[in-house]
């Protein structure tokens, strides 16, 4: 099945500056969420599960022993 709320971007940076611009990484970044929270209608229950992800990221990231 087609992942639909994937972004694809036909705007590629020329220089070197734009390569860590606000859209480049926004949405490499959207692409990388895991496809049910990019899938989340509700913006409560969105904001919910996006702080629920980064937190545990983090959490994985700094606190492994």
């Amino acid at each position: 099945s087609a992942d639909n709320l994937q972004f694809s971007c036909s705007i590629y940076p020329r220089v070197d500056a734009f390569v860590d611009s606000f859209f480049h990484r926004t949405y490499k970044k959207w692409n990388a969420l895991p496809f049910d929270i990019r899938n989340v209608e509700d913006p409560n229950a969105f904001k919910l599960n996006i702080q629920s992800h980064l937190w545990t990221s983090l959490e994985e990231k700094y606190c492994n022993d």
